[in-house]
């Protein structure tokens, strides 16, 4: 099929020509769960075809994985309607950069892990939560914004381009393994409102100073 409806009612249509996932609608794309047990949803025979994904206005937030492992997606269309985006909803996905609208206040966990291309992201400055971008291993510096206090489990693990990052000033924990065999991280700022640094936080980094 080249069209259907997702659970919440939104539709959704595949060109064949131009490689285009397209959603329309109100609601937040359904969720999908990745297990090996729940069936895929009805656009995901597309997965390992699709080039782009364009998402229009009026949908609300994107569901849980519901383009987890789009390998072959190049670029991703997200309008200003979109507030959350859900667990691992783009994980495993091979762009090398995405635009998020300031709309967006929450990035689940997982949403961006595994996304081996992902060079660039600019994270709007409302969001108040921001889950890992784990094994995002061409990420070369990312500003999260002042806005957050908690950040994901295992934060930039593997991320082993990394050579900057600016934390926020409120952030409290840095927990287990956030930064381990981010290679080539040389410098950290740790806020001074930071009173804990869990075990093996910084295992693997090529950093040579902490302070």
């Amino acid at each position: 099929a080249t069209s259907g409806a997702d659970d919440n009612g939104n539709i959704w249509t595949y060109n064949k020509n131009t490689k285009t996932l397209t959603f329309t609608g109100t609601k937040d794309i359904s969720d999908f769960e990745m297990d090996g047990h729940c069936p895929e949803p009805s656009w995901y025979s597309w997965s390992k075809e699709a080039e782009h994904i364009e998402i229009e206005e009026g949908i609300t937030g994107i569901g849980k994985s519901a383009f987890s492992n789009f390998m072959n997606v190049i670029s991703v269309k997200i309008p200003e309607s979109v507030v959350i985006l859900r667990r691992s909803c783009f994980s495993n996905n091979n762009f090398e950069n995405i635009e998020l609208p300031d709309s967006i206040k929450s990035i689940e966990d997982y949403v961006f892990s595994g996304c081996y291309r992902l060079k660039f992201i600019e994270l709007p400055e409302g969001i108040s939560y921001m889950g890992s971008f784990e094994f995002c291993k061409a990420l070369r510096n990312i500003y999260i914004p002042s806005a957050i206090k908690k950040l994901g489990r295992g934060m930039f693990i593997g991320c082993e381009s990394i050579i900057d990052i600016k934390l926020p000033p409120d952030l409290k924990i840095i927990k287990a393994f956030d930064f381990a065999d981010c290679i080539r991280l040389k410098r950290i700022d740790i806020p001074d409102k930071v009173t804990c640094v869990y075990m093996s936080a910084f295992a693997g980094t090529g950093l040579k100073k902490i302070i």
